[in-house]
């Protein structure tokens, strides 16, 4: 692995042990991790929308692939384990949910740029075959021909910038996403008196 960006050490702890950067997120409670309308049970439960943000704006600060962990200090609740455990859960449920929809999003791009594709050749092929049959000086000849080849290529257009422009930002957020579900998360605890 290629060693840490110098300003990665100044703006979060580094684990002696792995070298990788700890994101630290201070919470009162367990619950403080969750939407406060969401009460299903913690590996299903919805993320806070200020942690989904917070750890959205981490993952793109700190350059892939370098991995983190993510260490919860949590002051008011005592330690357990089966919380804990279920709030990992919850955690890593939410960024594989997303990291499926991202899936999802780019089978459904191909498809957009298949039918991108063939909308495209069939309308510079229908240019191409009317231009031969009618006549280019009347003006609905005209209007229809250009019509043909400007759909044509926007179409290509279209395809061309979804397989290519738009797919390096789904690809890399794929990998953020990845890398949040594989990250150590860790909690640790204020001592009370």
């Amino acid at each position: 692995m290629k060693p840490i960006e110098p300003y990665l050490e100044h703006a979060f702890r580094i684990d002696p042990k792995t070298g990788a950067p700890v994101v630290e997120i201070a919470v009162e409670h367990y619950d403080d991790l969750f939407n406060t309308l969401d009460r299903a049970p913690y590996r299903r439960r919805d993320l806070s929308p200020d942690l989904k943000q917070f750890l959205r704006e981490c993952s793109t600060w700190i350059p892939l692939p370098q991995p983190f962990a993510i260490e919860f200090k949590v002051s008011r609740d005592r330690r357990d384990d089966q919380r804990e455990k279920e709030v990992v859960a919850g955690i890593r449920n939410y960024f594989a949910y997303l990291t499926q929809v991202i899936r999802t999003e780019v089978r459904l791009q191909r498809k957009k740029i298949a039918a991108f594709v063939a909308l495209s050749f069939f309308f510079l092929t229908m240019t191409l075959v009317l231009g031969r049959l009618l006549d280019a000086s009347r003006i609905f000849s005209a209007f229809l021909l250009n019509g043909l080849t400007v759909g044509g290529w926007v179409f290509m257009w279209e395809a061309l910038s979804i397989a290519f422009i738009r797919r390096l930002d789904v690809g890399a957020e794929l990998a953020r996403h990845d890398r949040l579900v594989r990250a150590d998360i860790l909690f640790t605890f204020e001592e009370r008196s």
